[in-house]
């Protein structure tokens, strides 16, 4: 299994709408910092979540954005 490494999870509300996840960095100063900025940027709340992926850091009870299927990219 691949090493965790952190991942800013940024979302809001009670049953979390995540907006982005994003891989932070690893040194503790640099990650300290992104923290700190994305804390100041973001209208609601962030976490950091230690995962192999940024797949697995997706909290378990948010849903895959949906992609548009082809039929409906044409519309």
């Amino acid at each position: 299994m691949p090493d965790e490494r952190p991942f800013f999870v940024v979302g809001s509300g009670p049953d979390l709408t995540v907006w982005q996840i994003q891989q932070a960095p690893d040194d503790p100063d640099e990650l300290d910092n992104a923290y700190e900025q994305h804390r100041c940027d973001a209208d609601g709340g962030i976490e950091i979540i230690y995962a192999a992926s940024s797949e697995e850091a997706r909290p378990p009870h948010v849903a895959k954005p949906s992609r548009p299927t082809s039929a409906s990219a044409r519309t």
